[in-house]
């Protein structure tokens, strides 16, 4: 709310609450709020990948599968090769029924 025109960092704070792998971080709902806020203004592959996120740990895999396919076939696309395994993975994750527990790959932070 203090940055509104800084929608990476509401982006990111959306990615942790819906897959931290600390419970007490996690608030389901709340990522979903915050992602849907930002797709009023914005649409991005990263955004589409935070949704998938908070739709499997609010339980709604099927959607959050749905989802993550669709962004892996944008980000192919694209040409955007680096993030392809991550969102490959994330979605053998939904198909298995399983939240996703890591919201950036180590390596990813350090870009």
């Amino acid at each position: 709310k203090r940055y509104p025109d800084q929608p990476q960092l509401a982006l990111a704070l959306a990615r942790l609450l819906a897959a931290s792998p600390d419970d007490r971080v996690r608030d389901g709902r709340r990522a979903l709020a915050i992602v849907q806020e930002l797709f009023k203004s914005h649409k991005s592959t990263d955004l589409g990948e935070t949704m998938a996120m908070t739709l499997a740990e609010l339980g709604d895999y099927q959607q959050a599968a749905a989802i993550q396919r669709g962004v892996i076939a944008a980000a192919t696309q694209k040409g955007t090769k680096d993030s392809l395994r991550r969102m490959t993975e994330n979605l053998r994750l939904y198909e298995r029924r399983q939240p996703c527990r890591t919201p950036w790959r180590a390596d990813e932070l350090m870009q």
